[in-house]
């Protein structure tokens, strides 16, 4: 008679292979492995390119060392631009509350960023440790306004992708590890900035997709443009020698982040849209009072070094000294009575002048 049965550890080896043939009928492990080493694989090319690109020379071919970034433009200047969307937001914002963005602190700090920047690509003596360490004031600036997009964009846009705690606390890491790196010049630092930063941005980028709210917009916007420059940084780093033209390319490259940033905090001000000035509009915007009536404005603590004004058609408040302004003044050649603030806060009149 024969025994039919079997030993328990022959009727598990029989499930195990009957378990692993209905799995690789199922799955294509080969498809897994391959897109989970994709990004490695990426990775890895993207790094290959630096042996076989030279990205610098190509730069410096469209960018010449010796031309600086266009600056803000003047009035007559902006007059020779191609048509800018932008302009019908200009002309709907009061030249009132045009000159009372000035004093804004946030602005302040990102037009004062741009003057670096603008004056760092036109200077031939540029030194890369400069144009790092301008860099780096930006996008220590730049990370510093994330938490306040977070924040501004509501816990449910946030929950979409990722908690907005732990969301929060990704963006107070990245100032961190930026204000680290700052004083001690520690590359290593910078890359893990940059690898935070580019992980924001893909968070920011789903949660965008999914609820398109201006604040995440901005925080989207302010991400990229940090792996932007930190991207910058290191390939000024890995160069070792020679990085005049590098440091030529960052610099210009600077000017332009800062003027997507100053439009950024405008628009965040006013509750508008992303707006997207370019260096005509953006003069326009801030510094062009040649026509405007700013006899209601409240200047107190306004910085109006930069501001273009007419001896005849600006019309100032009671409290502003105009020839005292004048004086703090230059012409703008060819521009007959039009003048432009470069330097002191221009002299109040006190009341008893004023009643004189």
């Amino acid at each position: 008679m024969t025994d039919d049965r079997s030993f328990p550890g022959d009727w598990t080896d029989r499930h195990q292979r009957a378990l692993d043939a209905a799995l690789q009928a199922a799955l294509d492990t080969e498809a897994g492995l391959n897109e989970i080493l994709l990004q490695s694989h990426h990775d890895a090319c993207i790094e290959a390119l630096d042996t076989v690109l030279d990205t610098e020379a190509g730069l410096a071919a469209i960018l010449s060392p010796t031309s600086p970034p266009v600056p803000r433009l003047t009035r007559t200047d902006a007059g020779h631009q191609a048509p800018d969307p932008t302009q019908k937001i200009i002309r709907s914002v009061s030249p009132a509350r045009r000159i009372a963005l000035r004093r804004h602190p946030d602005l302040t700090t990102a037009t004062r960023l741009l003057s670096r920047a603008v004056a760092l690509a036109a200077d031939p003596r540029r030194t890369w440790s400069g144009v790092r360490s301008l860099a780096l004031d930006i996008v220590l600036e730049l990370a510093r306004c994330l938490p306040q997009d977070m924040t501004a964009a509501g816990p449910r846009s946030i929950e979409l992708s990722l908690d907005q705690i732990s969301c929060l606390d990704r963006t107070r890491d990245l100032y961190d590890d930026l204000w680290l790196s700052h004083p001690r010049d520690n590359p290593q630092d910078l890359y893990l900035a940059r690898d935070r930063a580019r992980d924001l941005v893909l968070i920011f980028t789903m949660a965008d997709e999914l609820d398109n709210n201006p604040a995440l917009t901005r925080a989207h916007a302010r991400g990229r443009d940090v792996v932007f420059v930190l991207d910058g940084i290191r390939r000024g780093e890995r160069l070792r020698e020679d990085t005049a033209d590098h440091a030529c390319a960052v610099s210009s490259d600077l000017t332009r982040v800062c003027i997507r940033e100053i439009s950024r905090t405008i628009g965040q001000l006013l509750g508008a849209d992303l707006l997207l000035f370019n260096a005509a509009s953006l003069g326009a915007f801030l510094d062009d009072f040649t026509k405007a009536d700013l006899r209601t404005a409240n200047l107190a603590g306004t910085d109006l070094i930069g501001v273009l004004w007419s001896e005849n058609t600006t019309l100032w408040p009671g409290s502003i000294d105009v020839e005292h302004l004048k004086a703090r003044s230059e012409s703008v050649p060819h521009e007959q009575g039009v003048w432009v603030v470069r330097s002191d806060q221009a002299r109040t009149r006190d009341p008893a002048e004023r009643n004189a």
